[in-house]
């Protein structure tokens, strides 16, 4: 009597881990094609600053993950000088039409602390103090038109967007 209720115990754990397990999987969406490659979005900017460029490249790790890179550039032509104030590298799905972003590291041109210029991007993981520093994007709306790939999001949800970016591809690379 004792392994009836010890099985029927441990069916309904089954059923109710497969169960989880299925839900947690149609939460995700296959990634688009469309999505994978490099995007750029770049904002015209006043004296000093030039140009401000604000980029993503998406790549496939299977059809239902991918991984990451975002960078912020700014250009100042009085200077001759790129600086990327912000950078972020991790991975993605897709869920409830969101992109969600887990950043696995964040990097800096200026110096966590005082604002210096540094030479390269200084990278942090979440072993290091200064990770905390940033903050991810953590998800956001998207949309296709045409070849343009729209980031938005809608904070007060009432179906008008509270901002909207629209990227184009263009072929970046990080900086070292």
């Amino acid at each position: 009597m004792m392994k009836a209720y010890v099985f029927i115990i441990l069916n309904g754990c089954l059923l109710f881990t497969a169960a989880c397990k299925k839900d947690n999987e149609e939460e995700l969406q296959n990634i688009p094609d469309q999505l994978f490659g490099s995007w750029a979005y770049h904002e015209e900017e006043t004296w000093p600053v030039q140009d401000v460029g604000f980029f993503y490249k998406f790549k496939m790790t299977d059809v239902l993950h991918g991984s990451y890179e975002f960078l912020w550039q700014e250009e100042y032509p009085v200077e001759n000088n790129i600086v990327s104030p912000g950078a972020e590298k991790g991975s993605f799905v897709i869920s409830n039409d969101r992109i969600m972003l887990t950043a696995t590291d964040f990097g800096s041109q200026m110096e966590i602390g005082t604002g210096d210029l540094l030479d390269s991007i200084s990278w942090y993981t979440e072993d290091d103090t200064e990770f905390q520093v940033f903050e991810s994007m953590g998800s956001m709306l998207y949309r296709f038109d045409g070849d343009t790939l729209v980031l938005f999001d809608d904070f007060e949800g009432d179906g008008i967007p509270d901002y909207e970016t629209p990227f184009i591809r263009e072929n970046w690379t990080m900086p070292e």
